[in-house]
């Protein structure tokens, strides 16, 4: 329980820092109006530990490899790019990384997309997908000459990573 209360701290911290309201209840807190709960933190923590298992069929993430000029001009680290249903298959989550990426960079990369494809694809519970779809609406809302179109769901990613990082120690 302390390590929940550690978190909910932390993701105090992080709505502070991104200008999001302070919290509503020590058990949980308020951000862009949806209540993050301590078991919908849980169910974000399983849907990672569920995706890092090794030919885990539950969880429909893809991780491509690419190059630098694959990659789009404002994520050249790391893109999530959606969920596609490819060739009438199943639908996919598709994570994109920059095959430049190593060590620690690497770790970043795809805990930050995976945080984004998990919340997107619901599978981080359903306060974490309202978010996500929070901040693509935000994004979607900026101008179509805006040099990133990514720019509020990656604070989202960059927030998650953080959380994530915070929860190993």
């Amino acid at each position: 329980m302390q390590k929940f209360y550690a978190t909910l701290a932390l993701i105090a911290l992080i709505a502070v820092v991104i200008g999001l309201p302070a919290p509503a209840r020590a058990d949980s807190i308020q951000i862009e109006g949806v209540t993050v709960t301590n078991a919908d933190i849980s169910q974000l923590f399983k849907a990672f530990h569920t995706a890092l298992q090794p030919n885990d069929k539950t969880i429909p993430l893809v991780v491509s490899m690419k190059s630098p000029s694959e990659m789009p001009a404002y994520d050249q680290q790391w893109h999530y790019a959606g969920i596609r249903n490819e060739n009438l298959g199943a639908p996919t989550m598709q994570v994109w990384v920059s095959d430049k990426l190593t060590g620690t960079d690497l770790q970043n990369a795809l805990v930050a997309a995976f945080s984004l494809a998990l919340t997107d694809g619901g599978y981080g519970g359903r306060a974490f997908k309202q978010l996500y779809d929070i901040f693509a609406a935000k994004d979607a809302q900026l101008p179509s000459n805006a040099p990133d179109p990514f720019i509020n769901r990656q604070q989202f990613a960059a927030a998650l990573v953080h959380l994530m990082q915070s929860a190993e120690k």
